[in-house]
């Protein structure tokens, strides 16, 4: 199969999105008979991302490294199967701790309002405004900048993918309408006949619910899985958040290099994030830290997680974490823990 070739150069500028979001080109290579394995390659030699050892709660990839993936689909496989795959393969998993609240939630009210909440995850480029009618309730979408040949795949993917997981969870019972300000990718019949609704052109981005609908409980409900789900929402939110933080970018630059003893000092740092020494010290000293505190943070978390996972001697994860002398290790490790390796190790 002949797969265009498109550069990837990802970034932590910009909005970012989580690596669970990016399961479902997955299963487009998939149907595409090219399996999971041809995937998990994708993520490690274009993107730098090795699933098997990433943190899906917090491994993030730029939108515009998305928006090329979603490019890449549409030239390979085109617009319309692309996006009938998506919303058809969707479970509610693939969507993360977002997609399952939504499907475990108590009514499609709570549903609604988690999409709502938690938009910054599920679609960064989006800006959501909420508005109520005497019939509806409005979810307004805009789209914060162009994503070029992507731009109308994404907004569909968005609107669409609510708009089943809400209609999921009430079992089909919603009354729910799309709108859109543009002519969608497709005739208007294609969607009727593909997804059984046909969009509304001429208004604003918008999904469409009503407020009887609202109150519609789900059958799927369990508290448990919600609750929990709920809670994983919050972490991704704020994780997401911390993508911004320079400390975040620093530490999560010193962990990517230790898994490949790699251990980078303050001038490599600030010249992979494109700043001078002076600059990123006092980034830092902004954000109430410093280089050093961070980089022994991660030398110690990495100790710790060998101590705990492998019999390694002492002084084979001292070298590991990034030490270069036994006493100074244990000297740092009994000020973060109050104990020493060896005690740690046999309190496990």
């Amino acid at each position: 199969m002949f797969i265009p070739k498109i550069r990837f150069n990802p970034t932590r500028d910009g909005p970012q999105i989580p690596l669970f979001m990016v399961q479902m080109p997955q299963k487009t290579f998939n149907r595409l008979g090219l399996g999971a394995r041809a995937w998990e390659r994708f993520l490690l030699y274009c993107l730098g991302i090795d699933c098997r050892e990433a943190d899906l709660l917090n491994t993030f990839i730029d939108l515009k490294t998305y928006s090329q993936i979603l490019t890449l689909g549409m030239r390979v496989c085109g617009s319309e199967k692309l996006l009938r795959w998506y919303v058809e393969d969707t479970g509610p998993s693939d969507l993360g701790p977002v997609g399952i609240a939504v499907c475990h939630a108590p009514t499609v009210g709570d549903g609604f309002n988690i999409w709502l909440k938690y938009s910054a995850v599920m679609a960064p480029n989006v800006i959501p405004s909420c508005t109520d009618t005497l019939r509806d309730r409005i979810l307004k979408v805009h789209q914060r900048e162009n994503l070029g040949h992507a731009h109308g795949l994404y907004r569909e993917l968005g609107i669409f993918l609510a708009w089943r997981k809400l209609l999921d969870l009430s079992g089909g019972k919603a009354n729910i309408r799309l709108r859109f300000d543009s002519a969608p990718l497709m005739p208007l019949q294609w969607y009727q006949d593909t997804f059984g609704v046909k969009p509304e052109v001429g208004h604003h981005d918008a999904l469409v619910i009503s407020h009887d609908s609202l109150s519609l409980e789900n059958d799927a409900y369990s508290p448990l899985i919600y609750q929990r789900a709920l809670q994983e929402c919050e972490q991704v939110l704020l994780n997401l958040k911390q993508q911004h933080l320079i400390r975040h970018r620093v530490r999560t630059m010193l962990l990517e290099g230790s898994q490949h003893y790699r251990f980078y000092n303050l001038d490599q740092v600030a010249d992979a994030l494109n700043m001078s020494v002076r600059t990123l010290t006092r980034r830092l000293q902004d954000e109430c830290t410093s280089f050093r505190d961070i980089q022994c943070e991660v030398r110690l978390e990495i100790a710790k997680f060998q101590l705990q996972s492998t019999r390694l001697p002492i002084k084979a994860i001292c070298a590991n974490a990034g030490f270069t002398n036994m006493s100074a290790f244990s000297r740092a490790f009994r000020r973060y823990t109050q104990r020493s390796p060896s005690d740690f190790r046999q309190n496990v």
